[in-house]
């Protein structure tokens, strides 16, 4: 557009967030083994920067996750093991293709390939690769657009540019916030995109991993025929992008972040040194006398990235050692007494330390935590809080025990419903919703009633 003087007006992305900025974060949210290949990566690329010898033992230590008391995971987890029956691998299709194509690298490396070829302008460049850092191991975004705005000081409207923008990327459904988002976006891409299955996928997904056929048609008002084609073609569909790409987490062997002693009843906290060995700028080359500008410069620029680096990597400790330390003062009993969690959430710990939920949500995000008992990632600690009738509240992890240990008692040949666990629950003062209890079931990777059933024969 021109101006009457002949001045052209041209819209451009400026977005506040800054590469330090972008770089501390994705830090924070890096797991040991991430960050410890990242920071070799980096070493390897930058001259001026050097690494201390491992402490103590040249092999980290590696250990196994103990079954720890588990948290209340979001609707995510539900919608994941809720409906994994409903969909089944297949050979051949899209995301086949893909894999191929994208052979030998991470689902991570494979959005930012496209990305890189895709976007010129630097700054929404960073944003959108800080968004495909916040993918969790489906490919679904766990945060919200308000968190990532708060976390990289740029605007909703930005954040949600770059959102739409990743979700344009294959395989399609990147980038979703949850199950129905998801498959929308591969329904919107085919010619199947009306209002049957639409309403199927908005409003019917417990239906249709019942394979409720009848109560189907009357949710969508439709005849026999168009509900069992409509029941085909959202089964058809990819509940999870990342499926059969490798997405960088080990399976079985996993590293703590962050190790906890006893030690005559005192309990201490330490960064796990042993992993990560400490980095430092190698002054060998800013003592060379005789170096040309263009040398001098590209070794300033190298210096000034190692700085930055080593300030996130302490930022990082910084962090995490104020987090573990809430955690371990609100959860005392726990720790010492392998007790019930007390009911905790991440506001709650983000009020305590002065930082955002989001970042305490990044901060914690596949860590874990090394006791003398056993290993746990860092998010089971975080539980909302049930009322009981007694007075006072229970944790929703102290929920989900009590679900297990009545589900394990129950007679296998009349397993008991989601119905009869609330009525149970509730004898015990314990009074929760039946959509909750189903929540829980699932979240700690228990069928439903009738499926428990099935497998008895």
């Amino acid at each position: 557009m021109q101006t009457q003087g002949g001045m052209e007006l041209r819209q451009t992305y400026k977005p506040s967030v800054t590469q330090e900025m972008l770089r501390s974060l994705n830090i924070l949210r890096m797991p040991a083994p991430e960050l410890s290949q990242y920071v070799s990566e980096v070493i390897r690329e930058n001259p001026v920067l050097d690494i201390g010898a491992l402490n103590e033992t040249e092999n980290p230590p590696v250990t196994e996750a103990m079954d720890a008391p588990q948290s209340e995971d979001g609707e995510s987890v539900w919608e994941e093991i809720e409906y994994r029956d409903t969909w089944e691998s297949r050979s051949g299709d899209a995301s086949a293709a893909i894999n191929q194509m994208y052979a030998g690298i991470t689902f991570a490396e494979m959005l930012a390939e496209q990305i890189n070829t895709g976007v010129g302008d630097q700054g929404f460049h960073s944003l959108c690769m800080y968004i495909v850092g916040c993918l969790n191991k489906r490919g679904y975004l766990d945060s919200s657009v308000e968190e990532i705005a708060h976390e990289t000081g740029v605007s909703e409207f930005d954040v949600n540019q770059a959102l739409y923008y990743i979700q344009s990327l294959q395989p399609t459904g990147v980038g979703a916030r949850n199950l129905c988002e998801c498959l929308l976006l591969q329904l919107a891409e085919s010619r199947e995109f009306n209002e049957y299955t639409v309403r199927l996928i908005t409003a019917g997904l417990p239906l249709l991993a019942e394979r409720n056929t009848a109560a189907i048609q009357k949710l969508l008002r439709c005849d026999t025929e168009t509900a069992a084609r409509c029941m085909r073609i959202v089964s058809n569909l990819n509940p999870i992008p990342a499926q059969g790409f490798d997405t960088g987490e080990q399976s079985a062997a996993i590293i703590p972040d962050v190790i906890i002693q006893s030690e005559d009843g005192e309990i201490s906290v330490a960064m796990n040194e042993r992993y990560l060995p400490k980095i430092r700028i190698n002054n060998i080359y800013s003592s060379l006398p005789s170096l040309d500008k263009e040398t001098r410069k590209y070794l300033s620029q190298k210096t000034k990235e190692a700085r930055m680096l080593i300030s996130a990597v302490e930022e990082r400790e910084k962090t995490l050692t104020l987090i573990v330390r809430v955690i371990l003062d609100k959860q005392r009993d726990f720790f010492k007494n392998a007790g019930a969690l007390e009911p905790m959430t991440q506001a709650e710990i983000g009020e305590l330390v002065g930082l955002h939920a989001s970042t305490v949500s990044r901060a914690i995000r596949g860590k874990y935590i090394q006791l003398p008992f056993g290993t746990i990632e860092m998010k089971q600690f975080f539980s909302s809080a049930v009322p009981h009738t007694a007075g006072g509240k229970v944790s929703s992890a102290a929920v989900m025990q009590h679900l297990r240990h009545l589900i394990q008692k129950e007679d296998p040949k009349h397993p008991l419903s989601d119905e009869s666990i609330c009525d149970v629950l509730s004898t015990m003062g314990i009074n929760v919703a039946r959509r909750t209890v189903a929540k829980y079931r699932a979240g700690i990777g228990i069928q439903s009633a009738a499926k428990r059933r099935s497998r008895q024969g």
